[in-house]
């Protein structure tokens, strides 16, 4: 899986792994916008609000891919809408819970044996 597949689409599934070391750098990513989003300077701003767009819709594209690990949809990812609790059974459901082993509707298990599938999890330039 290249790097814009595994930011920017929401087909196949992706492990845990790879899903806690994306929620780690999209933390770092948010960061990053919200301090340009703060500086006084138009462009600054401008490249923050641009970066935090394509940020939310990656967060949402990875979680979709997570779910889809899990045998679900990423319409699940409108759990994320219910206040409060939303967000916290997403990152349970998406980060801690284990992928269904072997293949399911959206694709291969991204591991197998502790061998990752280069068809499905690796991310690569």
């Amino acid at each position: 899986m290249t790097a814009r597949n595994f930011l920017f689409s929401y087909k196949g599934r992706i492990s845990r792994s790879n899903f806690w070391a994306f929620y780690m750098g999209a933390m770092f990513w948010q960061l990053a916008s919200a301090f340009l989003m703060g500086l006084d300077n138009i462009i600054a701003n401008a490249f923050g609000i641009i970066s935090f767009l394509v940020l939310i819709y990656s967060i949402f594209a990875v979680y979709g891919k997570r779910w889809h690990d899990r045998g679900k949809s990423a319409k699940w990812n409108f759990i994320c809408l219910i206040p409060g609790i939303g967000a916290i059974w997403a990152t349970i459901e998406c980060g801690f819970l284990k992928g269904n082993e072997g293949e399911n509707e959206y694709g291969l298990e991204p591991y197998k044996d502790g061998v990752s599938r280069t068809d499905q999890a690796d991310v690569s330039m």
